[in-house]
């Protein structure tokens, strides 16, 4: 049976988050013959859009020529109003860090607040006047659809990246309500925080992590290749995919963005409870067969407070029929603190109800391990694809 623990961050036990590398240069053809030279026109001009609007996100003090241990570097994308968007393993628990943009401008930028189980912090630099990327007003991200990653790494590390968006199985990053977009396109030192762009130019997504890509678990129309590839010094070279980045959808994160300018964290509800799957919910033939079971609850939170106790069948919240620990999880993070919220439930054999008064998600503790995997430290040669430990 597999367990959630509501309102905990689980990235990284449930998809070894930061455990594989991503795509190696070595694997590349070479060969820029393949493209026509409006592709490469096409590729370069929407990298020229996004880099107009990103920045360069530094942390910790520089040593020239030597890798520093305390140094991350990432990228931040405008919100205007000189607000920037970046990753939270790129800010770690700083409250100031330095921002670059494309032409070399240089500001301190204060850290406004971020949310660890989303990877997302809000910078503000009132100095800096950038315009913000449209953003991808769509419901839905096909997969095969070709998109473009860019980030600011060091001079030498690639222009910008393309892929292709597929599926695998579930990739969602510490809140089921976030299911991250999935692509071929390589990231490299720097990339972190950068933009995820479709062919309008229009932003689809912050890039934010790595994991390993299993072809017997992809999805993409039949027909449609697995592409991946990079834009160096003007000129475009395939490689060969071996692993996904993926990249929390725009709307979401713009929305979450939002509310960490405002607020310095996300309002997000929290149920104070651990469910697992079960097969029975110990009524009769004609009743439940699937659902979750409280597997544990804890003291003082807002479960215990509402009388829930394990061994607790539950099979509504809020009026919605829950089916699996996801459903409940969407559920309860979507709520704001504060909620009374009607749960049904089954215990012994009999239905019950009670209303439970949900609290604010208590923050998470910083994991430098994964600190270093998202952001990654910065190396002699940067240039190098990000290697995630």
């Amino acid at each position: 049976m597999r367990c959630l623990l509501i309102a905990t961050f689980i990235a990284v036990l449930d998809l070894g988050w930061g455990l594989s590398a991503s795509p190696v240069l070595a694997q590349g053809t070479g060969d820029s013959s393949e493209f026509s030279l409006t592709a490469s026109e096409q590729v370069a001009s929407l990298a020229d859009l996004g880099r107009a609007s990103l920045v360069r996100v530094i942390r910790g003090e520089e040593v020239p020529g030597q890798a520093t241990p305390n140094r991350r570097v990432g990228t931040g994308v405008s919100m205007g109003d000189g607000l920037f968007l970046t990753c939270a393993g790129v800010v770690g628990p700083a409250r100031d860090v330095l921002i670059v943009s494309a032409d070399g401008d240089t500001l301190v930028a204060h850290v406004k607040g971020h949310d660890r189980r989303s990877n997302l912090a809000v910078l503000e630099a009132p100095g800096f006047a950038m315009p913000a990327l449209p953003i991808d007003q769509g419901a839905l991200i096909l997969p095969g659809e070709m998109v473009v990653a860019v980030g600011l790494g060091s001079p030498d590390t690639p222009t910008a990246t393309f892929g292709t968006v597929i599926l695998s199985k579930g990739i969602g990053l510490g809140y089921s309500e976030i299911e991250m977009i999935q692509t071929t396109s390589p990231v490299f030192r720097g990339y972190t925080g950068g933009v995820l762009l479709n062919r309008r130019g229009q932003l689809l997504g912050i890039l934010s992590g790595v994991v390993a890509l299993q072809e017997d678990q992809v999805f993409i129309p039949e027909g449609t290749d697995l592409v991946a590839g990079i834009l160096h010094r003007g000129h475009m070279t395939t490689i060969t995919p071996s692993a996904t980045t993926v990249a929390i959808p725009a709307r979401q994160a713009m929305q979450m963005a939002e509310d960490i300018a405002e607020h310095g964290f996300v309002p997000r509800g929290y149920f104070g409870l651990q469910v697992e799957m079960t097969r029975s919910g110990g009524l009769s033939d004609s009743g439940p067969s699937r659902g979750i079971l409280v597997h544990q609850v804890v003291d003082g939170g807002p479960a215990s407070r509402a009388g829930l106790l394990p061994g607790d069948f539950i099979l509504e919240f809020g009026g919605v029929r829950v089916h699996n620990p996801e459903d409940l999880s969407f559920l309860v993070s979507s709520r704001v603190p504060g909620s009374s919220v009607l749960v049904r439930f089954i215990r012994r054999g009999s239905r019950g109800a009670t209303t439970v008064v949900l609290e604010q998600a208590p923050p998470v503790d910083w994991e430098p391990d994964w600190d270093a995997a998202l952001a990654g430290q910065e190396t002699v040669n940067p240039s190098e694809p990000t290697k995630v430990r």
